[in-house]
């Protein structure tokens, strides 16, 4: 019951604006030469310390 609360008072972060996606996408292009050299669970440790 208290979830509904909470979301309604957070989901201003949640919402995603271009300036966020392109942000984001710049990040995850700078980052590509780095992760090529990575195995899919480096790659997976990299991106979920990531955010």
């Amino acid at each position: 019951m208290g979830y509904v609360k909470y979301a309604k008072k957070h989901e201003s972060h949640l919402k995603i604006t271009e300036q966020s996606l392109r942000d984001n996408i710049t990040r995850r292009f700078a980052d590509v030469e780095t992760v090529k050299k990575f195995s899919y669970f480096e790659f997976f440790d990299f991106y979920t310390k990531k955010k």
